[in-house]
């Protein structure tokens, strides 16, 4: 089993899918990847049908997981033995006489269930996410695109095609390794509340040791979240990002700072970063803040700030505030961002 996802990682996403159904189309039969994860889903209660060959993958596929290869369900009798035998037994694998990717999606649009994976040798398609859209200029003949197409179609709330070699990092980790399709737009921004706290503290300590974020005290990564927003994908709709905006550390200055603004790999260039800081602006705009400015040591967030309208400004124009107790070599490694609400030119506030 891969090492990829830390512990932490890897249980946020056993929860994701405990008492959940996962269709796995296995387009290569590859048992030494395939099964492990299957496994370890399982484990975690969640419940799994996969479709192969019948050219004697499913029947590998089947005995190492310790159960058998059955016929494709055509009948509504037959479906429903199929859910039985999930309830009782948690694995059911299916051998058809064709590639395996059109009639699983098939099939997980018939039993309506939370999320279909094909493996693929070619792995993802070119990104991280994509939406049934980006399918319109595909090949009728590209049975993964029929496959995405006809279970986004079907209701499926997903369909994450990568590699075999790649399940475990595309299903127990943040970074992922192929491309998830959803019928409608992926990302949705909202308020951070308690229950995404545990994860906005792991998605910090990965940041951290990036060297993306600065180190802070659990206390002030919990009061931050709080004023902070969460970038939602996919059916689950579990973090691809967050960021905050600091409202009480400036008193008298009226100006707030984003801050702690974090985007897991895997999102990185899917514009989840840009509507953050959109969303950020627009709550210190609706404050009535009269500017908000950014620090960060990435040059990627630094083009982030400036395609979202930030100027770079010298450091001496924030807040002097923001300095207190600040770690010298960090502050000589950053870069400063300002934008103002209100008309007025970052020149025309806090000269030295």
């Amino acid at each position: 089993m891969s090492d990829t996802g830390g512990v932490a990682e890897r249980a946020f996403f056993r929860d994701e899918f405990h008492h959940r159904t996962l269709v796995i189309a296995a387009r290569d039969g590859s048992v030494d990847a395939t099964v492990p994860v299957i496994r370890e889903l399982l484990a975690g209660g969640c419940r799994v049908v996969v479709v192969g060959r019948d050219d004697g993958s499913s029947g590998r596929l089947a005995t190492a997981l310790g159960s058998r290869a059955v016929a494709l369900p055509e009948s509504v009798d037959a479906l429903a033995g199929l859910w039985i035998d999930l309830e009782d037994t948690g694995v059911r694998v299916i051998g058809v006489s064709e590639d395996p990717a059109v009639p699983a999606a098939r099939l997980a649009g018939r039993l309506g269930v939370f999320k279909l994976v094909v493996t693929d040798a070619a792995g993802g398609r070119g990104k991280s996410f994509a939406s049934l859209d980006d399918l319109d200029a595909r090949s009728g003949a590209d049975l993964v695109a029929a496959a995405v197409r006809g279970a986004l179609q079907a209701g499926v709330g997903g369909v994450n095609v990568c590699r075999a070699e790649d399940l475990d990092t595309e299903l127990f980790t943040f970074d992922g390794a192929g491309t998830l399709f959803t019928a409608d737009a992926y990302v949705q921004i909202t308020s951070l509340g308690a229950d995404d706290l545990a994860v906005v503290e792991q998605l910090v300590a990965r940041g951290v040791a990036e060297g993306f974020l600065r180190p802070r005290p659990r206390a002030e990564v919990v009061r931050l979240a709080f004023s902070g927003l969460g970038a939602r994908v996919g059916p689950s709709r579990h973090l691809a990002g967050f960021g905050t905006l600091e409202v009480d550390r400036y008193p008298g200055e009226n100006v707030a700072e984003v801050t702690c603004l974090y985007t897991v790999n895997r999102y990185v260039g899917e514009g989840v970063g840009g509507q953050l800081v959109e969303g950020l602006v627009d709550a210190a705009r609706r404050a009535a803040f009269d500017a908000v400015f950014a620090c960060t040591v990435s040059p990627r967030a630094a083009a982030l700030f400036a395609r979202s309208g930030f100027r770079e400004v010298p450091q001496h124009r924030v807040p002097t505030g923001k300095w207190d107790d600040y770690d010298a070599e960090r502050r000589r490694l950053l870069s400063a961002h300002w934008l103002d609400l209100d008309g007025a030119a970052p020149s025309q506030v806090h000269q030295p």
